[in-house]
């Protein structure tokens, strides 16, 4: 699918006009597809959303992340969990700590008595069935072979709930790393595999969930360690459309929106439904591809002058006024302000076309050149924000398009994410912390040499970003981080767009309604009449 070089939407049309028209037609269109038997029961919570993760229920495929993350609360847990401070805390672990001389083993305590919900006990060789299968041949074609397989060297039982993870260099934030892998039960996946998972996925969260089209049904895990209160039924729906989630939570037919667009918040306050707000685990942007196959690009974007002309081209205030009602900030680095190391010292580039055409200029291209760059649009503010950004740097001569992106499937975007071979200039991703929310991991996981199959390959950037790999003093590390963004942010490996929050639109019956970088208690939400 091409998307226009211009907007869909001209930038004089406010956030809220674009909404009016978008919601008269769902009201007309889209929530007549949800096939609901009315408002919620006391005892039942419906959930609506963008999409399904492409893997559905498979725990090695993507992240615990958007759109995975909505549905994995109910079902998957993992050692750890990070806190909107961005520190990890126990989940299915105890206690952990980096033992050896060289810190290179975390000796990892589980809690007892816990089970998975076909009944196998969580313990040691759990954990190391999960981690062993990120080194088969099947486990490295997922991603989270990428995202952390790659941290592990070794897995080892030491007794039933004690397990020793070793990695092939000092890893202070190992436990970080960890939250993005859900661990699962040996005996069943030997049994049934990723295809028995990506349907019926077996976890040790507070509820069983069976995937059926674009539906998915939760009850209670009775068995489970988590105390619940009385959600007794979560049913969600895949609605694809905005305009259609919203005009659904304003009749009652679902109770939950979890991407909400800022377009829309007056209109679900209006309605007596309330919203909760925190600071996204992302940044919107469009990555530059200027490492492709293991080799540096030729051509502009192998040039830091270029790069940094895109980003003075694009006025990413006007995206935040006209797009995101006024909500948010133009992104200035590779984390989010919430995030370990963040640096509120470097400033945003500022939209200065003037400037852009000059660096242009001087690297050689003053005449523009070529640039494609691909994005998934299901969500309309991202859709609006990168084509606003593709405009401005038409018009700084700049041969500009935007193409729509599948996120898995045949040249999707995780296809190439994995081999590394972008055949084109730039993708849709600023940067995502979810899980983590620790910029050293940004440089670990995404914008340097260290990702296997990089987009973005810095030698220079390597000797810092080496020491504080290995940093396991807090405060140390942090000003190495911190300096690490800023070097980054000049050599521009990214269009910085927008730093924005996650809102989610909720029925007020329900108490208790909070994410935690995405992550949605179920278990202790309830619901009065």
């Amino acid at each position: 699918m091409r998307i226009s070089k211009t907007r869909g939407w001209p930038a004089a049309i406010s956030a809220s006009a674009r909404h009016l028209v978008g919601a008269a037609a769902a009201a007309a269109i889209l929530v007549p597809a949800l096939i609901l038997s009315g408002p919620a029961s006391s005892a039942e919570i419906k959930v609506g959303m963008r999409d399904f993760a492409a893997g559905r229920g498979n725990p090695y495929q993507g992240c615990v992340c958007s759109p995975a993350i909505f549905v994995w609360s109910a079902i998957y847990e993992q050692l750890a969990r990070v806190d909107r401070a961005g520190r990890a805390i126990p989940v299915l672990a105890e206690s952990w700590e980096a033992t050896g001389a060289d810190k290179t083993v975390w000796r990892i305590k589980l809690r007892p008595g816990i089970k998975f919900s076909n009944g196998e006990p969580l313990n040691a060789q759990a954990v190391k069935a999960t981690y062993d299968f990120l080194a088969t041949d099947e486990g490295k074609t997922y991603s989270q072979s990428r995202t952390l397989g790659v941290f592990i060297a070794e897995t080892r039982v030491v007794d039933e709930l004690t397990v020793e993870v070793v990695t092939p260099k000092p890893q202070p934030v190992f436990l970080k790393l960890a939250t993005t892998q859900s661990i699962i039960p040996p005996k069943a996946f030997a049994d049934v595999g990723i295809e028995g998972f990506t349907n019926n996925p077996i976890g040790t969260g507070p509820y069983l969930v069976k995937f059926e089209g674009e539906n998915a049904t939760g009850t209670p895990y009775l068995g489970s360690w988590q105390k619940r209160a009385d959600v007794d039924s979560i049913k969600f729906f895949v609605l694809p459309e905005a305009p259609a989630r919203t005009q659904a939570l304003i009749s009652e037919q679902i109770d939950i929106n979890v991407q909400l667009g800022p377009d829309e918040f007056e209109m679900v306050k209006g309605a007596g439904m309330d919203l909760f707000a925190a600071p996204s685990t992302r940044t919107m942007g469009l990555s530059f591809i200027s490492t492709r196959s293991g080799e540096p690009v030729t051509g502009p974007l192998g040039d830091k002058r270029v790069r940094q002309a895109l980003n003075y081209a694009v006025d990413k205030q006007a995206i935040i006024d006209n797009i995101f009602g006024g909500v948010g900030k133009p992104a200035s680095q590779a984390a989010v302000p919430n995030a370990f190391g963040y640096n509120s010292d470097i400033e945003p580039y500022p939209y200065d076309p003037d400037k852009a055409r000059a660096l242009l200029a001087e690297a050689g291209y003053g005449d523009g050149f070529e640039f494609e760059a691909r994005g998934i649009v299901g969500d309309a503010n991202f859709r609006f924000s990168y084509e606003a950004a593709i405009q401005d740097l038409n018009k700084i001569g700049i041969k500009a398009t935007l193409i729509a992106q599948t996120f898995g499937g045949t040249d999707g975007w995780l296809e190439h994410w994995i081999k590394g071979d972008w055949p084109y200039q730039a993708f849709g991703f600023g940067n995502d912390l979810v899980g983590h929310l620790d910029g050293a991991l940004s440089f670990a996981r995404h914008i340097s040499c260290t990702k296997p199959a990089p987009y973005y390959c810095n030698p220079d950037e390597m000797p810092l970003l080496e020491k504080i790999y290995v940093e396991f003093d807090d405060d140390k590390r942090e000003a190495m981080v911190r300096e690490a963004l800023r070097a980054n942010a000049e050599n521009a490996p990214i269009l910085f767009l927008v730093e924005f929050e996650e809102t989610m639109g909720f029925n007020k019956k329900i108490t208790n309604f909070e994410h935690i970088n995405m992550w949605i208690p179920y278990s202790e939400l309830t619901v009065s009449n």
